[in-house]
C-alpha cells in the first residue's frame, strides 16, 4: 500500500472487495511506524465500547460510580487480542454493535445505520451475519420463540447450508461472490485446525457460549413477560 496512489488501493492486498479495509491500510501504510495498525484498532474498538458504556449510562442517569463500574466490567470481558491481532473482525463487529444500538436505541434513521453495517462488511466480511440479525430484528419481535429456534438451527447447520449453497453461487459475481467469502470466511472458523480446536475448548469459550445461550433464554423469557409471572 505505501508505493500506490490511494485510488488503486482497492484489492491491493491479499484480501479482495474490504475497501474500507484497503483505504485504512493505505493510510497507515504512509507512516514508517510497524504497531500503528493494531494500535488503530484497538483505539477504534475501545473508543467505541466507551461510548456505548458512556452513552447508555448518561442516558438512564446512572451516577459515576456505577458508569465507572460498568465500564471496567465491559473492558474486563473484553479481549485485548481481539482489537490488536484479529483487528478486522473485532472492529467490524463493534462497529455493527454500535449501529444496531443507534438504531434500537437512539431510533437513528435505518440509512445510518445500514452505512455503518456497510462499512463495517468491506472490513470483514463475517460481519454480515450481524446485519443479517439487524435485518430479522423485526420479526423477533413479532415472533421471538420462532425465531429464536430458526436462528438455532440455522447456526447448528451454517456448514450443511454453506455446502449446499457455495456451488449455486461459485460461477456468480459481485454481490454473489461477496456473499460466498462470507461463508468462507464463517466457515473457516468451523474447520479442525488446531487453532479452533484450542479457541473451541477454552475456557473463555465456554464462558462466552453459556453467555450466549443465557442471553437467548433471557430474551426469549423477556418477550413472553414470564419472569414477572414467577416474581409476582
Amino acid at each position: 500500500y505505501r508505493n500506490i496512489p490511494i485510488w488503486e488501493c482497492c484489492d491491493a492486498g491479499r484480501y479482495t472487495q474490504l475497501y474500507i479495509w484497503d483505504l485504512w491500510n493505505w493510510i497507515i501504510a504512509q507512516f514508517d511506524l510497524p504497531y500503528l495498525l493494531p494500535a488503530s484498532g484497538a483505539f477504534i474498538g475501545y473508543t467505541i465500547v466507551a461510548y456505548l458504556v458512556f452513552d447508555y449510562c448518561k442516558m438512564i442517569s446512572a451516577s459515576s460510580r456505577a458508569t465507572i463500574s460498568a465500564l471496567i466490567l465491559i473492558l474486563a470481558a473484553t479481549n485485548p487480542i481481539g482489537y490488536a491481532v484479529g483487528i478486522r473482525s473485532s472492529c467490524a463487529y463493534a462497529i455493527c454493535v454500535l449501529g444496531i444500538y443507534l438504531g434500537e436505541i437512539h431510533n437513528a434513521g435505518k440509512i445510518k445505520v445500514f452505512i455503518l453495517m456497510a462499512a463495517a462488511i468491506l472490513i470483514h466480511h463475517s460481519a454480515a451475519l450481524i446485519f443479517l440479525v439487524w435485518l430479522i430484528i423485526p420479526f423477533y419481535k413479532k415472533k421471538p420463540l420462532a425465531m429464536a429456534i430458526a436462528i438455532g438451527c440455522s447456526v447448528l447447520m451454517l456448514s450443511t447450508i454453506i455446502n449446499i449453497i457455495s456451488p449455486l453461487l461459485s460461477s456468480s459475481g459481485g454481490i454473489s461472490k461477496l456473499v460466498l467469502e462470507m461463508f468462507g470466511t464463517i466457515n473457516a472458523y468451523q474447520e479442525e485446525s488446531e487453532y479452533n480446536i484450542v479457541n473451541s475448548t477454552s475456557f473463555k469459550a465456554m464462558v462466552e457460549l453459556l453467555c450466549s445461550v443465557s442471553y437467548i433464554l433471557a430474551a426469549i423469557i423477556r418477550s413472553y413477560d414470564v419472569l414477572p409471572a414467577f416474581t409476582s
